[in-house]
């Protein structure tokens, strides 16, 4: 029994938001294993600290709010860039001098934070876009799509020709809607 197409089968673009996976959660694991080894290698200081309350902070509120955890997640790499908080052990740095002024750059976090933006770029809404989305879409099982084709030339059956015609001009459509289409109207003129 195939099931019952709605309209948000119709239009491309109308998905859930990704789900996170493992992959997402890395640089938080990352800096989470970092506050381990601080407390393991018996550091014990206030940046430690406030690298754990925030880290624990961002933590649950990514759990409830991905899209929201990435952005903190980077607001509290960028502390530990400028030192702020203390994530890791051991701190590599790039100085930057201004006469007798210096600022320090944690190269370790930095690295961090570039691993977190590449990880999360479809949640910031910087996924590459595909020029070709339709070589691009994932491979679906052929009797799958048939099925869904098959739908939608039922749900279209009842259209007008020009109506068909839109929908298959249609970008914005799925692909097994635009191939429904293209089907009903070659019925259609052959029947005409």
């Amino acid at each position: 029994m195939d099931r019952e197409l709605l309209d948000i089968d119709l239009v491309e673009g109308q998905e859930k938001d990704p789900q996170p996976s493992m992959l997402n959660w890395i640089a938080v694991i990352v800096l989470w294993a970092g506050l381990v080894l601080c407390i393991v290698f018996g550091f014990y200081d206030l940046k430690i600290f406030a690298a754990v309350v925030s880290l624990a902070i961002v933590s649950i509120i990514s759990k409830r709010n991905f899209k929201l955890g990435v952005k903190l997640v980077f607001v509290v790499v960028l502390a530990g860039i400028f030192d702020l908080v203390t994530f890791f052990p051991v701190y590599y740095s790039i100085s930057i001098f201004f006469g007798e002024n210096e600022i320090s750059f944690n190269v370790l976090l930095i690295l961090i934070g570039l691993l977190h933006f590449y990880m999360n770029r479809a949640f910031l809404g910087y996924a590459p876009s595909d020029q070709n989305e339709e070589e691009n879409r994932p491979i679906h099982n052929p009797n799958e799509n048939r099925s869904s084709i098959n739908g939608f030339k039922r749900r279209f059956l009842k259209k007008e020709i020009d109506e068909l015609e839109f929908i298959l001009q249609n970008d914005k459509m799925v692909p097994e809607a635009r191939i429904a289409a293209k089907e009903l109207i070659s019925e259609k003129s052959q029947t005409a």
